[in-house]
């Protein structure tokens, strides 16, 4: 049985990569209260990213590099599966999914790791590694 928790965290978490597929598909308008509103107003101040290569980031390096990419993948679909919920305290939710980008034909999978404020969803960690083999054949991919 799903924790109950399971369905909030997968909402902020496709809600978060709806944004990235837009940003970076240029389908959002690169304003600064859009940027805002859909991507720093949901992250802890102390954030910080692990990437699948190893390079980590804080939340200025992050949003530095987000920015700059804006419009940079036309076309670009994310699809989030599995998420689950691997532990909740007062101070921090830890979850777990799978993050899928299709682009230009290319695949490309993590599994990511994310720590929430469970009173804000401010999102206050990211751990991502690379997933070596090919989706589910049943995936389902967002419109771009």
């Amino acid at each position: 049985m799903a924790h109950p928790l399971t369905e909030s965290v997968r909402q902020q978490v496709e809600a978060r990569h709806r944004f990235f597929a837009a940003w970076f598909g240029g389908t959002l308008p690169a304003r600064d209260e859009t940027f805002r509103a859909q991507f720093l107003d949901h992250f802890h101040p102390d954030f910080t990213f692990v990437s699948s290569a190893g390079t980590v980031l804080d939340l200025n390096g992050l949003a530095a590099e987000v920015r700059a990419s804006h419009g940079a993948s036309p076309g670009l679909a994310i699809a989030v599966r599995d998420t689950r919920i691997r532990h909740v305290s007062n101070e921090a939710i830890l979850a777990t999914y799978e993050e899928w980008q299709h682009h230009d034909g290319d695949l490309a999978g993590v599994v990511a790791s994310v720590w929430l404020e469970p009173d804000t969803w401010r999102w206050l960690h990211v751990h991502e590694t690379a997933l070596n083999h090919a989706p589910p054949a049943d995936m389902s991919w967002p419109s771009p």
